[in-house]
């Protein structure tokens, strides 16, 4: 309808500002997370032989947050990748197939015209 653009006005901008501050805001959360483990990780002692390397860690639902975030950034890489593969393919695909429209030539019947 009439709202479409503007929908999708809004949606782009939004897009833009996320892909301008996304990086942003996860280095400086990276940052403050190590931090937090600067702060609370366990003191070494000779006598503590059995460690747990997730401990003074921000936890997550059981797991060291900033750990989850390299798996998410690490995921989204995967995926962007996979579409971008699967999107060369369908082209290739379209390219060798000559199914897309316009895609193949074929001569017409009759003489090529020559202006004087």
């Amino acid at each position: 309808g009439r709202n479409a653009s503007k929908q999708l006005m809004k949606e782009e901008k939004m897009m833009r500002r996320v892909q301008k501050e996304l990086p942003k805001i996860t280095q400086h959360l990276e940052k403050k997370l190590k931090e937090w483990y600067v702060m609370n990780k366990p003191s070494q002692t000779d006598d503590d032989d059995v460690r747990d390397e997730d401990l003074g860690h921000f936890m997550y639902k059981g797991h060291p947050y900033l750990r989850t975030m390299k798996t998410q950034e690490h995921e989204w890489m995967t995926r962007k990748e996979r579409g971008e593969q699967e999107r060369q393919r369908k082209r290739q695909e379209e390219r060798s197939s000559g199914s897309a429209f316009g895609s193949t030539y074929s001569k017409l019947p009759g003489k090529k015209w020559n202006p004087p």
